[in-house]
């Protein structure tokens, strides 16, 4: 998926300082050569407070500045800067910005407590000396908004004077330093125009870079947004490799055994004798005899109890034989069906090896999927060369995303035998996608456009992958999908079977363009303001100069 946001234009907010400078008056043209600076991201916006007084002062007193001034003949004096602050309803903090001839030297946090009309200062840095040129950025910490700046100018001492020869000569010596000074720049005849601007590359380039480089564009398109992606991807058939025709085994966990043991051997044992004489004496028997009937009555239970032992074994002698004949029925029965999957077992592998060697397709898995998720770019540290040939950045990509969709597996109609076993199915699939943080530099040509610079990224292909693979998902979801055939195929490597559009991607990679938009950095037009007229010129580039011919606007 290629996603790209609408353009985000900006300004690039900063002040400018200035150090020293040298001017060159002369009959048809005045010369000005001025070291700058600048310092990035504080802009001049509307803050919560407002500065009613700025000043430097040799000392504070009551706390109220002493001698306040912008121009002293003597660093000495200017020992503080004073500020008072209005408009503070809740606390919060300035901070003031020391430059020495441009450059910063110190900078002092000041607490404001809430007040109608709150006084504060900072000290002048001890450091560095000889510094012709003080300056001071007074910023509402907060919000970084410019509330004040204010200057002083150190005076040097007065020339003596000399003769006029002594003169001409220190006349000529300001001009070969002021000559020192510009050489290398474009510096013009008279023409009409009231003024031209010249910038040193080197300073544009280090302006531009120190602007930049603390920026950070975010970027978090909206991923349900992305077209989804087709799968139109042909099932390749399947080699032998991942084929079996093993045959059935054919057992049979039926019992057939016999227990006669419930069939137990029973007798009646009851006594039939009885006693004709006895003794008078002693009442022994004398003579005994068995009762007839008593004994009929026994024998006649005996042979009951022997008729049921028969009956129960012969019951269970022909539960056992017809138990061995349905046994023998099922192994019968079981190594025919083994036999007719082995024979088309083998027909099935015969056909689909036919269709490998010719190369045939046995289907196609048509669907679409869709990514859904988060996914956030973010550029930072802009850095611009030297020789303004290149704009570099860094890029940082992190993402949760989730890939799903539907797929039906739609079986070829040639494949005759083999029709019988590839049924077509239909079902859906959803499951995460992994892509790591990834962070990195990317650099690009910076190409002049008019009054802009203009800077192309190349595209970036990260891979993302998916785990499960879309397509074992699939298979796993179906799990009739290959009931009907006699092969045993082994459906974990039917992802090497997939080819054309879709494929990587049902195999569970799918690459991630990432195209970030072009960087386009426009120059505004310089202007000079002289009561109710203005002037204003155009940037143009010139051999290492930014160079601005001001004319007057209609």
């Amino acid at each position: 998926p290629n996603q790209r946001e609408p353009e985000d234009s900006r300004l690039l907010e900063g002040v400018v300082t200035a150090g020293g400078a040298a001017l060159l008056v002369e009959p048809d043209i005045s010369t000005f050569l001025i070291d700058l600076g600048f310092v990035p991201a504080l802009p001049d916006c509307t803050a919560s407070v407002s500065v009613s007084r700025a000043a430097f002062a040799s000392d504070v007193r009551n706390r109220e500045p002493v001698r306040p001034a912008s121009t002293y003949a003597d660093t000495g004096q200017s020992q503080h800067f004073f500020t008072e602050v209005v408009g503070a309803e809740s606390p919060t903090t300035v901070v003031h910005y020391w430059f020495a001839d441009g450059k910063p030297a110190a900078l002092e946090v000041l607490d404001v407590q809430p007040s109608a009309r709150w006084r504060t200062w900072s000290d002048r840095p001890t450091e560095p000396t000889g510094i012709a040129r003080w300056q001071v950025l007074v910023v509402e910490r907060p919000s970084g908004c410019i509330l004040a700046q204010r200057s002083m100018v150190v005076e040097p001492g007065e020339a003596p004077i000399g003769r006029p020869a002594a003169s001409l000569n220190a006349l000529q010596e300001l001009r070969n330093d002021f000559d020192r000074r510009s050489e290398g720049f474009p510096i013009t005849e008279p023409t009409s125009t009231i003024a031209e601007v010249t910038l040193t590359q080197s300073y544009f380039v280090e302006a531009l870079s120190a602007a930049m480089f603390d920026l950070h564009l975010v970027s978090r398109p909206t991923i349900e947004a992305i077209t989804p992606l087709a799968i139109n991807t042909l099932v390749d058939p399947i080699p032998g490799t991942a084929l079996s025709c093993e045959a059935r085994d054919c057992t049979t966990a039926r019992a057939c055994t016999v227990d006669f043991g419930d069939c137990p051997i029973r007798r009646d044992t009851r006594s039939c004798g009885s006693c004709l004489i006895r003794n008078p004496l002693n009442n022994r028997c004398v003579r005994e005899a068995e009762d007839p009937i008593c004994v009929a009555a026994r024998d006649a239970e005996n042979e009951r109890l022997e008729d049921r032992r028969q009956a129960c074994l012969t019951q269970k002698t022909e539960a056992r034989d017809r138990c061995l004949l349905l046994r023998e029925r099922e192994l019968v029965n079981c190594r025919a069906r083994a036999s007719a999957e082995e024979s088309a077992c083998t027909q099935e592998a015969e056909a689909m090896a036919l269709r490998v060697t010719s190369n045939q397709a046995i289907g196609q898995l048509r669907g679409q999927a869709s990514m859904m998720g988060a996914i956030e770019f973010d550029f930072s540290e802009f850095r611009v060369d030297p020789d303004l040939a290149r704009l570099r950045m860094r890029m940082t990509v992190t993402a949760k995303l989730d890939v799903e969709g539907n797929l039906a597996f739609v079986p070829n109609s040639d494949l005759n035998i083999l029709s019988d076993c590839l049924r077509a199915t239909e079902g859906r699939f959803d499951t995460p996608l992994a892509l790591p943080l990834w962070q990195g530099g990317l650099a690009t040509p910076l190409q002049i456009d008019g009054t802009a610079l203009q800077a192309n990224w190349s595209g970036l292909v990260q891979e993302l992958s998916a785990d499960p693979p879309l397509i074992n998902q699939f298979v796993d979801n179906q799990p009739d999908w290959l009931a009907d055939c006699a092969l045993e195929v082994d459906s974990r490597r039917v992802g090497e079977l997939l080819s054309g559009p879709g494929a990587e991607l049902l195999r569970g990679a799918l690459a991630l363009d990432m195209q970030p938009e072009p960087t386009r950095i426009s120059l505004l037009p310089a202007y000079l303001s002289n009561g109710k007229r203005t002037w204003t010129g155009a940037p143009q580039f010139r051999n290492g100069f930014i160079h601005y011919r001001l004319t007057e606007q209609d």
